[in-house]
């Protein structure tokens, strides 16, 4: 994993107001620190007029509390501003923390962090009155609690969000939580409520300050539906938009086609979430983006659905428009701007891409469902449709010029593949629902239909031509399994969402099913881990 570099805090030596005593370069824009209180700037972009700013002060602080660095970290700073020497500023100390000694009495606050998130520390010494802390916020449109206790700062455009706070004692070589959660006081005011602690020993109250900004226009509908993270910590989303005045930077399609209802868009964020490129996809009909993926160069990967005839191709395998639906397969380069390829992949009736999956050498995998008899096939696993819809799998060339393989999936009822992964081997791991007695199995943990609709988790060999195994998942109402990821052993984790009392479990965390209607499905959350030889669940629980 990547680690991000810690806030390089700069001790104010001149360079700035003399009431700042340190600043720090976020992802999101900057941070500047006094004894009573931290002023933050944000910026979506480089001009000033897509800033905003707000003010945190600790009310009641002692104004005469002193600040200073601590953890000095070996890069410094320097400035040579203008033509006079003296206003020149060199080797400025930077460090990874400030504390800021004494703002309460026996209470001390420290800083620290990474490019994208801020942590504060309020240290309490013992027999210090933790309950004279209090937050005031200037600046902002409003303050909230949400459902999960964070703080929510609300500015047009931006989502500032303070998460539920951390408390805890280290006494010996024990580390002891303590029970705490924000609290509101008026319009602006944040005080801590704290459950039971040692006195005689200190308490330190950790939250962490996150920046992140909205992705959308003044349509009714946007909408992300896939994501990705690449091994920088860039992050891609396509999904819908129905917003003529959708963010776009470094555009291949600047402005919408969409004259029913959706264009897909393309977008992607730098690891401090700044937008890198955002683009709209689509032609004069409804674009959907539903799966992304992203290659070692950077290159983007994206699969959907589309009912537009002039859907945007290059170097399709499948160049004309099939009817009704189609599902599509696009590559992007790594600037966003240029289509490498994209083609159609569809029949005469309904078709949809959900899953996507990109191998070590550039193969695609498609997976999702159709409603087609014509649906175009290449040496099929199953070659032709057997019920009202089934699942499809396909494999593309690293080019984008051919199928290497096409093929239904499916019984005499109705299918969707929802999710592929991919191992080292280009075998293809799928996850889906189906309501058929008679999906194709092979190798079964589970050999027959539980319910109404079953989940299923099958493996594909690299070829498409066999199933190395395939089973049933399910209970004895409605299950439907989402999303799908294999590890390097070629076990694979499933999770989606179950209304089935009797869904099967092993070494479950939570054993029985809650009953809630936490999905536009209903019912619980499950996660699965099956073993490499899909015969046996590692194990299986609700949550």
């Amino acid at each position: 994993w990547r680690k991000k570099p810690p806030l390089s805090f700069e001790k104010n030596v001149g360079q700035l107001n003399s009431h700042v005593a340190y600043w720090a370069r976020m992802g999101a824009g900057s941070v500047f620190l006094k004894t009573t209180e931290a002023a933050f700037v944000l910026r979506k972009a480089k001009s000033a007029r897509a800033a905003r700013s707000f003010r945190m002060s600790w009310v009641g602080a002692n104004r005469s509390a002193s600040c200073e660095g601590e953890d000095e970290l070996p890069g410094k700073a320097n400035y040579f501003l203008g033509k006079d020497p003296s206003k020149w500023r060199q080797n400025i100390a930077t460090y990874r923390k400030v504390r800021c000694r004494g703002v309460y009495p026996g209470v001390d606050l420290v800083f620290r962090g990474d490019e994208h998130q801020l942590e504060y520390d309020f240290v309490v010494a013992p027999s210090a009155d933790p309950h004279r802390i209090a937050l005031s916020f200037e600046g902002v449109d409003g303050i909230d609690i949400d459902s999960d206790g964070q703080l929510v700062l609300k500015l047009a455009g931006w989502r500032v969000v303070h998460r539920r706070p951390v408390l805890y004692q280290d006494i010996g070589n024990f580390r002891r939580e303590v029970a705490g959660a924000f609290q509101t006081v008026g319009s602006n005011r944040v005080t801590f409520q704290l459950g039971r602690y040692d006195r005689n020993h200190a308490l330190v109250i950790d939250p962490t300050l996150v920046f992140s900004t909205y992705l959308g226009g003044l349509g009714a509908n946007d909408i992300g539906w896939g994501i990705a993270v690449d091994g920088l910590g860039y992050v891609y989303v396509t999904g819908i938009t129905d917003s003529t005045d959708f963010p776009t930077l470094s555009a291949f399609q600047p402005v919408a086609n969409g004259q029913t209802q959706f264009d897909a868009f393309v977008s992607k964020l730098s690891p401090q979430g700044a937008l890198v490129f955002s683009t709209y996809f689509g032609g004069t009909g409804t674009d959907e983006g539903r799966a992304i993926a992203v290659d070692g160069t950077g290159a983007v990967y994206l699969s959907g659905g589309t009912t537009s005839a002039d859907f945007p191709t290059a170097n399709p395998f499948q160049q004309r428009f099939g009817g009704v639906v189609d599902a599509f397969v696009a590559k992007l380069d790594s600037s966003g701007a240029v289509l490498l390829y994209s083609s159609y992949l569809g029949g005469s009736d309904r078709d949809a891409g959900y899953g996507l999956a990109v191998d070590n050498v550039g193969n695609v995998f498609i997976v999702g469902s159709t409603a087609s008899a014509n649906f175009p096939t290449q040496t099929p696993l199953q070659s032709s449709k057997r019920g009202t819809i089934d699942g499809f799998v396909a494999k593309l060339n690293p080019s984008g010029t051919a199928l290497q393989f096409a093929t239904y999936l499916g019984g005499a009822g109705n299918e969707e593949v929802g999710s592929v992964s991919v191992d080292d081997n280009g075998s293809a791991y799928l996850a889906g629902a189906t309501d058929s007695d008679d999906f194709p199995l092979a190798n079964a943990l589970q050999p027959s239909r539980a319910g109404r609709q079953d989940g299923f988790a099958a493996k594909l060999n690299s070829a498409g031509v066999a199933l190395e195994y395939s089973t049933y998942l399910g209970g004895a109402d409605n299950d439907l399994a989402l999303g799908i990821s294999v590890d390097r052993n070629g076990s694979a984790y499933l999770t989606g969402a179950t209304t089935s009392a009797n869904f099967p479990t092993v070494n479950p965390i939570q054993a029985s099913w809650g009953g809630g209607s936490g999905s536009s499905f209903g019912g619980d959350a499950f996660v699965s881990k099956l073993a490499s030889s899909g015969s046996a669940l590692v194990y299986s629980t609700y949550v």
